[in-house]
């Protein structure tokens, strides 16, 4: 029997119907004690990973996050979000208004005030792949970023369990509950870095570089951050995007580019 047959019967769904497929993961629509739901089935190479971030998402069901209905070793069962996402309202003009939300979903997530799950990364494991990419790499950029890591996590303050990968498309509409954060990656650190990268999306937004300094002041009058702290974490993780996008053998432009604008922002 495979997982999909396995967890349908285990939890009585009916009608799965695939709707996405990641590295990571395959992702149903399904019907749940009469209601739509998702589910997600983990693939073994991230099978670790998705566990710890099922039972964090746990901890966080009173706040701004997707709701969870069933969960065990090999899937997630969740409230389906009709949508639309984040990235609607971009798209409509209203990019301010979408940062604006983006700011009070994260805001949501980090008063949660209890400790961190066992397991959870910290801030100097998510940059790894920046700091391997700093030593083999003559870009002066990505040595930078490295470099700006080190100095942030000397003096890291402010510590949450973070979403770890807040952009527009991760935050969806419900008709019932508003603003829902989906796909948590869950890391450990300064609630300054799930801010860094609402400057990136979305990717195919052709005058992203224009939003830059608009979503700055918004994020400032909506939250309680220091300026250039900020920038510096948005900066560092362009680089290491960039330094991703290499592993992946794909092209880095998008976040450098990105990455030297906001590294001229800094005062």
């Amino acid at each position: 029997m495979n997982t999909l047959q396995k967890l349908t019967d285990k939890w009585q769904l009916k009608s799965p119907a695939l709707i996405a497929k990641t590295k990571g993961a395959e992702l149903y629509k399904v019907e749940y004690k009469e209601t739509s739901a998702v589910l997600k089935i983990w693939s073994d190479n991230s099978q670790a990973q998705e566990m710890k971030a099922a039972t964090s998402l746990h901890y966080l069901q009173e706040k701004s996050v997707v709701s969870v209905f069933q969960s065990d070793d090999q899937g997630l069962l969740m409230e389906f979000l009709e949508g639309p996402s984040l990235k609607s309202l971009v798209f409509k003009n209203q990019d301010d208004l979408a940062t604006e939300i983006m700011c009070s979903v994260v805001q949501s997530l980090h008063s949660f005030t209890g400790e961190a799950p066992e397991g959870i990364p910290d801030l100097r494991q998510h940059f790894q792949s920046l700091f391997i990419r700093a030593r083999l790499d003559e870009n002066p950029l990505i040595a930078e970023g490295a470099r700006c890591v080190e100095k942030l996590l000397i003096s890291e303050k402010n510590k949450k369990l973070l979403h770890g990968d807040i952009h527009h498309e991760n935050i969806l509409y419900s008709t019932v509950k508003g603003w829902r954060a989906i796909d948590l990656k869950f890391l450990y650190g300064e609630a300054t870095y799930d801010y860094a990268n609402i400057f990136y999306n979305p990717l195919d937004l052709p005058n992203v570089t224009d939003k830059l300094n608009s979503r700055l002041e918004v994020i400032l009058k909506n939250s309680s951050l220091d300026r250039d702290r900020l920038l510096i974490f948005a900066f560092a993780y362009g680089c290491l995007s960039a330094a991703w996008s290499l592993e992946d053998r794909e092209d880095p432009d998008h976040a450098l580019r990105l990455a030297e604008n906001i590294r001229k922002m800094l005062k």
